[in-house]
């Protein structure tokens, strides 16, 4: 099964690229985020459509943006400002923004709800 997840790729390059501007705002933006994980589930969606994976894959998928979204999100955000707080990102302070907004989390975690009833 693929997993998709952009997040956690771009986390990947972030790692082996350090410290890249245009990553880090990526990562960090929460209008990005959402935004990020919503083409997520909808490209597990279009691939379920195009039968390109089956529809227990695409559960799956859609389960784990979800767990991911609730459980670990927050955290690699705020592991990711605390890490690459060097000016690279001067307009964030990684103890004000380290904090994600609930409300964020919660659409983000409707919207792939919502793919899981189309499926």
């Amino acid at each position: 099964m693929e997993y998709i997840n952009t997040y956690l790729d771009k986390i990947r390059l972030l790692l082996e690229k350090g410290g890249d501007p245009e990553l880090l705002k990526e990562l960090t933006d929460e209008t990005r985020i959402e935004s990020m994980f919503m083409s997520d589930a909808r490209r597990v969606y279009e691939k379920f459509k195009a039968e390109e994976i089956s529809e227990g894959d695409a559960r799956k998928n859609l389960q784990l943006l979800k767990l991911y979204v609730i459980s670990q999100l927050p955290e690699h955000r705020k592991k990711v400002m605390k890490s690459y707080n060097t000016g690279v990102l001067p307009e964030h302070d990684a103890e004000m923004d380290a904090e994600m907004d609930a409300e964020m989390i919660g659409r983000i975690v409707e919207f792939i709800e919502g793919m899981e009833l189309q499926l």
